[in-house]
């Protein structure tokens, strides 16, 4: 085992240790813990840039030295379009599918794109009186309908205030959550 190993263990024993036996029970440990978090975070940051360094740097490697493959690739796929297009033709359309050994070529028909501008076209079918083809979308005002609730924190039950009526579960329900703690780091 070499020294650096031990070293780690070591370090690792240690802050296992530590862990087990720290405890919070003090303003000055709650600054000292939050100073800590302060530093990990900084130092997850610090190894997120340089990460994202060399992501960057592997993905322009691998652009560059695949570059010459997809040109050959394009380059082939050319003219095997070609091929098959030229065949198609000569046999007015049946060969639509060509297996060969290490693939397959294929036409196939698509359907026509649409380019619309719908502010457009809501207005044309408007003003010729086509309402057939307009969608009416019901939804619940929720955030109004929200306002009007109210939660016994007990149950759960849900009543509308101003009615006084309850709604039944299957209608809505509520999931009850506790406090959410949270630590904010000022780095």
């Amino acid at each position: 085992m070499s020294t650096a190993e031990k070293s780690l263990k070591e370090h690792l024993g240690e802050e296992t240790q530590a862990r087990e036996g720290f405890t919070v029970d003090s303003r000055e440990k709650a600054i000292w813990a939050m100073r800590k978090i302060a530093q990990f975070t900084a130092e997850i940051g610090e190894n997120r840039r340089i990460a994202d360094e060399e992501i960057e740097r592997i993905e322009a490697w691998f652009a560059t030295v695949n570059s010459p493959h997809q040109d050959s690739i394009d380059f082939f796929k050319g003219h095997l379009e070609s091929y098959h297009r030229n065949l198609f033709k000569e046999t007015q359309g049946k060969e639509k599918t060509v297996k060969l050994p290490h693939g397959v070529l294929r036409l196939r028909a698509q359907q026509p794109e649409f380019v619309r501008n719908d502010e457009a076209l809501m207005a044309f079918i408007k003003k010729n009186d086509q309402h057939n083809f307009i969608k009416v979308v019901e939804s619940v005002d929720w955030a109004n309908f929200k306002k009007e609730l109210a939660v016994f924190e007990e149950d759960g039950t849900v009543v509308l205030k101003d009615w006084g009526v309850v709604l039944d579960r299957e209608v809505i329900s509520v999931i009850l959550k506790g406090e959410k703690f949270s630590v904010e780091v000022v780095v």
